[in-house]
């Protein structure tokens, strides 16, 4: 009896174990969850942004819609980008001007989590395009250099205007992005 439980206990916990492995936010697929542990932020400014008061919330301004261009800058070079209409934009938008060190996952994108959450909204966009800047879960700003077909869940940030040298400029490995309004 005693062989009996130490084998089920045993073969629970390799079940759980393996589970836990493969469901890994899909990091077999093209693109995945990234790694939490490997990504830090450091604020350009040295100072907090403001953060929107709650009764600024759900209110969209005519400031709010002329500035929702902001730069992006990887190595010196700058690409513009459109941020959406949407809550997840303007509370990025209003931590800006930001420098994050983002690493790369799977070749095609990005990656940083932020130490605090933004909202979101997710929804299964299917398909990525090449300059896509998301939000995976609540806190990791993903930047994707590659376009490809997707199972995951995203809610959008924005989308940089003209990425044919992304990819190219972003190079392989980790690297410095600077995101700012313009």
């Amino acid at each position: 009896m005693k062989d009996y439980m130490r084998h089920a206990v045993s073969s629970l916990v390799a079940i759980v174990a393996m589970t836990a492995l493969i469901a890994g936010c899909g990091q077999g697929e093209k693109t995945g969850s990234p790694d939490r542990e490997s990504s830090s932020s450091t604020d350009v400014s040295g100072t907090s942004s403001p953060q929107p008061s709650s009764s600024d919330e759900g209110s969209t301004t005519k400031e709010d819609s002329q500035n929702m261009n902001i730069t992006v800058t990887v190595k010196g070079t700058d690409f513009r980008a459109q941020l959406a209409d949407n809550e997840t934009a303007r509370a990025f938008r209003n931590r800006l001007p930001l420098t994050l060190s983002m690493e790369d996952m799977n070749s095609n994108e990005k990656f940083h989590y932020l130490d605090e959450s933004l909202p979101n909204n997710p929804s299964r966009v299917n398909e990525i395009a090449n300059g896509d800047l998301m939000l995976f879960g609540s806190d990791c700003v993903v930047l994707f250099y590659e376009a490809f077909d997707t199972s995951f869940s995203y809610t959008r940030i924005g989308q940089v205007i003209d990425p044919e040298r992304l990819a190219a400029t972003l190079g392989r490995g980790s690297a410095n992005v600077s995101f700012r309004v313009s």
